[in-house]
């Protein structure tokens, strides 16, 4: 019949009731917290990844600032092979505190440094919470293990990391020339 309205129906008007608005904020709402979960995972797994690309550029420093130096204390200069080679490690008046007096790859046996430290023994403040340590070693040749003996192979590496995150170590073979 004209001009009377079943009941519950709207009437032909447009619009939301109050039931389905709700719904939404609920559906909406579950959504986000979801959303929310795996944004927190994103930037946590992007710190980390930063933290490692930063930790294996200090390495490669460190190692880039071991390679300017000569190969053993008494190696001549210009250099050239050294039948007669040096201990692993500081000699003479050379500081465990002040790396710019090492003048030859095995003074940096033992190094370590936070924060890392640019050649000249001044920190890289950029990086505070960041730290560096290296070891050197004489090694065979063909299993590039320790050896007792002096060779003409010294095996470095350089470790970084961040406090509290995993070590990225490089490692490198330096030559007698």
């Amino acid at each position: 019949m004209p001009g009377k309205r079943a009941v519950g129906s709207r009437g032909g008007q447009g619009g939301f009731l109050m039931m389905e608005v709700l719904l939404t904020f609920v559906v909406i709402g579950i959504a986000m917290t979801a959303l929310n979960a795996a944004l927190i995972m994103m930037v946590k797994s992007n710190t980390a990844g930063e933290a490692s690309v930063v930790s294996a550029h200090l390495s490669q420093r460190m190692l880039e600032e071991i390679r300017l130096r000569r190969w053993d204390e008494r190696t001549p200069t210009p250099a050239k092979y050294t039948s007669n080679r040096s201990n692993i490690g500081r000699d003479g008046a050379e500081s465990s505190a002040d790396k710019s007096g090492y003048d030859d790859i095995d003074d940096f046996d033992g190094w370590s440094e936070s924060p890392p430290r640019d050649p000249l023994n001044n920190p890289l403040t950029a990086f505070d919470d960041y730290a560096t340590s290296v070891t050197v070693r004489y090694v065979n040749v063909t299993t590039l293990g320790s050896t007792g003996s002096r060779t003409d192979f010294k095996a470095v590496q350089a470790c970084s990391w961040r406090k509290k995150r995993k070590s990225i170590c490089l490692d490198t073979l330096i030559t007698n020339r």
